[in-house]
């Protein structure tokens, strides 16, 4: 009997001390909200202050279509067409922030350009960096046909996973979004589409050019952390 009473009150010990433990991992695994709407608040305010002028380039905005924002939900999204004012060439660049990185997961060009009725025609590499690390990213080729002509795209293509860096395709997105914390910073994501008749070293030398103008959008997202609202000064007394 008493060995009985023991026995069930050892059992109960053991499952308050099993809920208390599992109550604190589910708190230490969930997201840091507020961070992470200041984290989304930093990326807006990086992205407004992006200039639609830079050197010899000039742009002009390209409206999301309805699909694209309701597929996304984006926390931004922004896509200009630049014009080098000297030869001519232009240049579409696309920059999409996700407030959840879950919801970048049906946006990638090998998925989207198929769906509008593109058809892949090849797939290389193409060399950048950020915060000192060196990638090398994929740059996708798509052709359609209207009429007897055929037209081509040529998509460069990068993710920017909050507290880890550049990712190369879809595969580091769904690994970042398993992580909560990631999760909940979200997941960003730009493409620098040509013309497929552009050669190589203008597309390269084009994109170094362009991708300098959002680099300080890429380094606030790719950093994957919160602005910290300056201490208050403790010795300053609010006015009655």
């Amino acid at each position: 009997m008493i060995s009985s009473i023991i026995s069930r009150k050892s059992v109960s010990v053991t499952m308050a001390l099993l809920t208390v433990a599992l109550v604190g991992y589910q708190s230490s695994a969930l997201p840091n909200k507020e961070g992470a709407r200041q984290f989304h608040s930093d990326v807006r305010n990086a992205v407004a202050k992006l200039p639609v002028r830079s050197g010899v380039w000039v742009s002009m905005d390209i409206k999301a279509t309805e699909g694209a924002v309701k597929l996304l939900r984006p926390n931004v999204l922004l896509q200009r067409r630049w014009t080098n004012l000297e030869t001519g060439l232009w240049v579409e660049v696309l920059l999409v922030h996700c407030g959840d990185a879950r919801d970048m997961l049906g946006h990638y060009p090998p998925v989207c350009y198929p769906g509008q009725g593109w058809q892949s025609a090849g797939k290389g590499e193409w060399p950048t960096e950020i915060d000192g690390k060196a990638y090398r990213l994929p740059e996708y080729e798509f052709v359609t046909n209207h009429g007897a002509t055929v037209e081509g795209r040529l998509v460069r293509d990068g993710m920017l996973l909050p507290g880890v860096g550049l990712g190369h395709d879809m595969n580091d997105v769904m690994q970042a979004s398993r992580n909560v914390e990631r999760r909940a910073m979200g997941a960003g994501q730009f493409q620098v589409i040509f013309d497929r008749r552009v050669t190589a070293d203008v597309r390269q030398k084009a994109t170094d050019e362009l991708l300098a103008i959002y680099r300080p959008v890429f380094e606030v997202i790719v950093r994957g952390a919160a602005k910290k609202a300056a201490p208050s000064d403790p010795t300053t007394k609010a006015i009655p």
